[in-house]
């Protein structure tokens, strides 16, 4: 059974796996990191907090690793998210950021 986030951000958290997703490398040929993702420029802008490690599912459990629904499956280094920050070509990070979006849709 695939489990969903289920937290306030989910909106946000989605979006940004998903411009993950569509934007594996940035203009100058890097690979595209969480921190890129236009929407924290504009909670930036607007004074609007950016959650620790811009990582939404991490905001809803203060940062307690061990707390999060999606520690051991997909989270911090233990799953898909070890997978996508540790790919070094754009298109297995591409897919991987899809499948880490999936998880909230």
């Amino acid at each position: 059974m695939r489990m969903k986030l289920i937290v306030p951000n989910k909106p946000n958290h989605y979006a940004l796996w998903m411009w993950l997703h569509t934007h594996p490398v940035k203009r100058n040929g890097r690979l595209t990191e969480k921190k890129d993702w236009p929407g924290f420029r504009t909670m930036k802008r607007l004074k609007i907090y950016i959650p620790e490690s811009y990582c939404f599912a991490c905001e809803e459990v203060n940062g307690l690793c061990h707390k999060c629904q999606f520690h051991g499956m997909w989270g911090c280094f233990n799953g898909l998210y070890r997978d996508w920050a540790l790919a070094l070509s754009p298109e297995y990070r591409a897919i991987y950021a899809k499948r880490i979006a999936e998880r909230c849709a």
